[in-house]
């Protein structure tokens, strides 16, 4: 009965995101900054002031955004969607480019700088399409290590590999117990609410979470797509992919998220920590 209920939201809420098609325009700026002095990031922001949280992008199936991108770096960016926006979108430093550009089916997209030093250091967000009537949040994750970050933008590193090993982890980048305070990614809600959770792993390593008290339906998955219609309160998440889950609570209580890979519910080691949240529901 529960996935034949499933079934009949995931119908409706598809049929609603077609019919507001509209003409939108946004502003996002591409910034590099650091952490505590040594930890190198990149984030696409909604305003010229530096945070490490990149800002999701909400639209309605059909909608055209002109989005306008200021590349406040010294190295060239670019902006990517995949299989959407991936040549000609190149950002000279210190430039903008302006894309407008249409995404017809609801679900959750990644975009992102493709270079290393741009998606390596975090430059890397969500676009949520349709469900607009349904509340909605986002985890965006990503796991970081020092010697990562200040090694591809002096050119020692060039690519992922075996020596990777983060020591900090973020959902939103933020870490817990700060995740608590984060309005995009502190699920809240009430008993029957259709809650739509945005997914993308902007990080480089794959990312299992798990869920206490609830399970989710996974409507949509840019990748792994045999784990479209799975209802489930543990699933993997693969570097770059992204996944549009359903929660329908059925009990009223505060329940904790997190990455069942015990590393990364840890900053630095130190426990709890890293890629943490809860889910809050209300009778």
């Amino acid at each position: 009965m529960f996935r034949i209920l499933c079934l009949l939201t995931i119908f409706s809420l598809g049929a609603v995101s077609a019919s507001r098609a509209a003409f939108l325009q946004d502003t996002l700026y591409l910034h590099h900054d650091t952490l505590r002095s040594n930890w190198h990031y990149m984030a696409f922001n909604s305003s010229p002031f530096a945070e490490t949280k990149n800002a999701p992008l909400k639209l309605s199936a059909g909608d055209q955004l002109q989005l306008t991108i200021f590349n406040t770096d010294t190295l060239m960016h670019d902006f990517t969607i995949d299989g959407i926006i991936e040549t000609g979108n190149q950002i000279p430093p210190g430039g903008q480019g302006v894309w407008t550009f249409t995404i017809n089916t609801p679900g959750t997209y990644r975009y992102y700088s493709s270079f290393l030093y741009g998606y390596g250091l975090g430059a890397s967000g969500i676009i949520l399409v349709g469900y607009e009537n349904y509340p909605s949040f986002y985890w965006n994750l990503f796991e970081q290590q020092l010697s990562f970050s200040t090694g591809v933008l002096d050119g020692s590193v060039s690519a992922v590999n075996s020596s990777y090993k983060p020591q900090y982890f973020w959902i939103n980048g933020i870490s817990y117990p700060e995740t608590l305070m984060e309005p995009d990614g502190m699920v809240m809600g009430m008993v029957g609410d259709s809650i739509i959770i945005a997914v993308t792993n902007s990080g480089k390593q794959p990312q299992p979470l798990h869920l206490h008290g609830f399970h989710v339906h996974i409507l949509q998955a840019t990748g792994s797509q045999h784990m479209v219609g799975w209802i489930k309160d543990s699933f993997p998440i693969a570097p770059g992919q992204s996944m549009t889950l359903l929660l329908v609570p059925d009990k009223p209580g505060m329940y904790m998220v997190h990455n069942h890979n015990l590393r990364a519910a840890t900053n630095a080691g130190l426990y709890p920590g890293g890629m943490m949240t809860h889910i809050q529901i209300d009778p």
